[in-house]
């Protein structure tokens, strides 16, 4: 049997490697290497996730047997114009509608859903969902959502990344000065683009360098969970904006890296939502001065730490300053049911496939 894989795999981006590697590592314990394949084009399967995935093959779509849409946001887009919509189509949704018109069966495994104003790719969204022989949500609100659109039997869990192992990443290798820092750790996330991190620069390191005024005992990593040949530039450029004694610097080029340099910090202040859920698995301190809001505030809905995040857009210092003050000693004890839903996706993959040999 041969499983075709899609998800948001055309960048770099950290949360959807994790997806990515989890979803891949399933099914070759499954049904071996040589029959699992990721859906390719200009638009999907970038050279970085295809390194880190180690995947170098091609696939005929007629040899398929079932397709796999696996975990991510990208049934809820951060859409703004005409050409975004078609971007997204590209990358997530026009191999369903090739393997719907071929009659190859295909599953949706722990998706964000919400509302799209394109008419078109709403149509779209709709006929995937509804003839999907799964649907599987990561809460409450994508049940609502696709429950509109008219996905049936619709399943609720929790983010995959909460059924993440340890082992995942257990021997990877981290800086030398990150490792051996003694202090308390901050993990600062930024974009990894000068222009990217403007209002964080405006909004956020003044949070940051107030805070740690109080907090002489933290030292601050600095790291993005995107990659870019100019991410020593970026962290350069904010580092002298920033009045603490001790600043580390994380190069994003490895996902399972950034989790292992996760683990050793003690609080992250994050902007996104996959660095703030890796760190939550991880029982960090985690606050959200959000970009995204709308998925982040799901999220930390449905772990019951809403007082830990705060759009981006409305951030003042006070409210910043608050946040950290406290929550910085308060890890956060994410909830067996949340982690027992999480395990359930992979469950709910195996036995889509099972049903289908």
């Amino acid at each position: 049997m041969k499983v075709l894989l899609n998800g948001a795999t055309s960048g770099t981006n950290f949360g959807d490697f994790l997806f990515a590697k989890m979803f891949q590592e399933t099914l070759i314990r499954l049904i071996g290497e040589d029959n699992v394949y990721w859906y390719k084009s200009r638009y999907a399967l970038s050279s970085f996730y295809a390194y880190h995935l180690n995947y170098h093959r091609n696939y005929r779509l007629a040899d398929i047997d079932a397709l796999i849409f696996i975990s991510g946001g990208y049934f809820h887009g951060d859409d703004h114009c005409l050409k975004d919509y078609v971007i997204r189509y590209l990358r997530y949704f026009h191999i369903g509608i090739r393997c719907l018109l071929r009659k190859i069966p295909f599953a949706i495994i722990a998706v964000e859903v919400g509302p799209t104003k394109n008419c078109m790719l709403r149509l779209i969204e709709k006929t995937i969902l509804k003839h999907a022989k799964i649907v599987v949500v990561r809460n409450r609100e994508s049940e609502y959502y696709a429950s509109l659109m008219g996905a049936k039997q619709i399943i609720c869990t929790a983010d995959t990344v909460f059924a993440m192992e340890r082992s995942l990443f257990a021997n990877v290798t981290i800086p030398a000065e990150i490792r051996t820092c003694e202090k308390r750790k901050l993990f600062f996330h930024i974009n990894p683009t000068i222009k990217g991190n403007h209002d964080i620069i405006q909004k956020i390191v003044p949070i940051i360098n107030e805070f740690c005024s109080r907090h002489p005992e933290y030292a601050i990593v600095i790291g993005a969970d995107q990659y870019t040949n100019t991410q020593n530039d970026v962290f350069e450029f904010i580092r002298p904006q920033l009045s603490i004694p001790i600043i580390l610097f994380n190069e994003y080029n490895n996902p399972l890296e950034l989790c292992k340099v996760l683990e050793q910090c003690d609080l992250i202040v994050t902007h996104k939502l996959h660095v703030g859920i890796v760190g939550a698995y991880l029982n960090k301190s985690v606050v959200s001065f959000s970009g995204h809001t709308s998925k982040i505030e799901r999220l930390y809905k449905q772990l019951n730490i809403l007082e830990r995040t705060t759009p981006l857009t409305s951030l003042t210092i006070e409210k910043g300053l608050s946040i950290m003050e406290q929550n910085h000693n308060r890890p956060i004890r994410v909830s067996p049911n949340v982690i027992n839903s999480a395990k359930q996706n992979l469950k709910y993959l195996v036995k889509f496939i099972e049903q289908l040999q």
